[in-house]
């Protein structure tokens, strides 16, 4: 079949070590620790995790990488905001719209060979055939790509592909991959009417949607082994820095009223009679 390498995957992830960030990222991939499909060292290199789980303690607004087998390639994924998912706080991610652009926009993505319309993954090099994967219904690529396909349905927001992570842990709590495959119908030398076009043709084949997550009880579970716990954590934690600070007051308070008091009795000897004191000493 076209895609046989999806069902004889064989990878290599690393535990991450010394650098956390690297816990789960893809060591090999099929053998390779470089790919050998693209015109580029940047494109061939090798990053990103599997996408069921990422390094700990995200960080809001920045992404994170995922390595789809689907595409043969490395995919940023972008910070979008905050959503509960079981009642866990997750980040939301999703494909930023520069993967999607082609050479002339992105230059970077000439390493991905992407010479044709905006919004199309050329995966030819790949798969040795003329095949594009994009968005489902041509969503944030050229207009005119939908124009000249019939009985697709409008593109909207629901047809992205998204994850969301637990930012503690770097558990994925959700996921929608979403993915439409296109064949290129390019002019040919026979005097048909596809002799008249001036641009090729791509043809949708298939739409992929694949979704994912935690279901309840790992959701229950994720809650209580980690989210309780991190708050009483955080209580315990707030708690002594409140107790601390009534100390620090209560002994202000207290050597401000001695003090006050001794600067009131103004009488009172400060050195013991028949005493002298060496201020230098």
């Amino acid at each position: 079949g076209l895609y046989k390498q999806w069902y004889q995957r064989r990878v290599a992830i690393t535990a991450g070590g010394d650098n956390s960030s690297l816990l789960g990222a893809y060591s090999q991939w099929q053998g390779y620790h470089k790919l050998p499909y693209w015109e580029s060292d940047e494109a061939n290199t090798l990053n990103g995790t599997e996408g069921l789980f990422f390094a700990p303690n995200l960080q809001p607004n920045k992404s994170v990488t995922t390595f789809v087998d689907d595409l043969f390639r490395s995919n940023p994924m972008e910070y979008i905001g905050e959503e509960e998912v079981l009642g866990i706080t997750s980040y939301k991610y999703q494909i930023p719209m520069y993967v999607l652009k082609n050479a002339t926009q992105n230059p970077l993505n000439s390493g991905f060979n992407s010479y044709g319309p905006s919004g199309l993954m050329n995966l030819t090099a790949a798969v040795n055939a003329p095949v594009m994967a994009s968005k489902p219904s041509f969503l944030d690529a050229e207009s005119w790509l939908i124009d000249e396909v019939v009985g697709l349905y409008p593109p909207n927001r629901n047809m992205d592909t998204n994850i969301w992570i637990e930012p503690h842990t770097g558990v994925l709590t959700k996921a929608i991959k979403q993915l439409q495959v296109n064949v290129m119908i390019e002019q040919s030398d026979w005097h048909g009417m596809m002799s008249l076009r001036k641009k090729p043709r791509f043809i949708p084949l298939a739409t992929i949607v694949e979704t994912g997550g935690l279901d309840k009880d790992l959701a229950d579970t994720l809650k209580h082994k980690v989210y309780r716990p991190r708050k009483i954590g955080y209580g315990l934690l707030y708690g002594l820095f409140g107790f601390f600070t009534l100390l620090t007051v209560v002994f202000v308070a207290v050597l401000g009223h001695h003090v006050i008091r001794n600067q009131g009795d103004v009488t009172r000897p400060l050195i013991p009679n028949g005493q002298k004191e060496n201020i230098y000493s």
